[in-house]
């Protein structure tokens, strides 16, 4: 079996996941269905990131290429134009667009209760793809999704 890659490092301003990293990751929906040795390499390059409600986590407008997020626990709202257009919880996530084409920030998204999510860089998003193919489906798939909301066809 060839050696797998070496990973990219973690930048070094959140604590990383550590021991309870396989557990967090395998809570969340988009990757419950991926091994333990899988769940422990994507946990080698997520981070931890805790808010208290109210806490602004991203920024409509601001640069996107820097984080991707799935909560773990909490809730946020999605907020354009000073309005809330969505509402997050466990297992939903944010920053896709900005990962995938280092594009500005199309919305901001606010903390509505406590909240703890896991941060995937740019780097570690991609890595995280490329090595597990099934993860960037389910990103697609929720992409989607969204979008026939917002178009109003399901």
């Amino acid at each position: 079996m060839p050696k797998a890659k070496p990973l990219a490092r973690k930048p070094p301003d959140l604590p990383a996941l550590g021991r309870r990293g396989v557990e967090l990751l395998a809570a969340v929906p988009m990757f419950a269905e991926l091994s333990r040795r899988q769940l422990k390499r994507i946990a080698e390059l997520t981070q931890v990131k805790e808010a208290s409600a109210g806490s602004m986590l991203v920024t409509a407008g601001a640069p996107g290429s820097a984080s991707f997020f799935v909560i773990v626990e909490g809730k946020a709202e999605v907020v354009k134009d000073r309005r809330a257009v969505a509402a997050l919880g466990p297992g939903d996530f944010f920053g896709e667009l900005g990962v995938i084409d280092g594009g500005r920030r199309t919305a901001s998204v606010v903390a509505s209760s406590d909240l703890v999510a896991l941060r995937l860089s740019r780097t570690a998003f991609r890595e995280v793809i490329e090595a597990e193919p099934a993860i960037g489906t389910r990103i697609m798939e929720a992409l989607v999704a969204r979008v026939r909301e917002l178009e109003g066809v399901e």
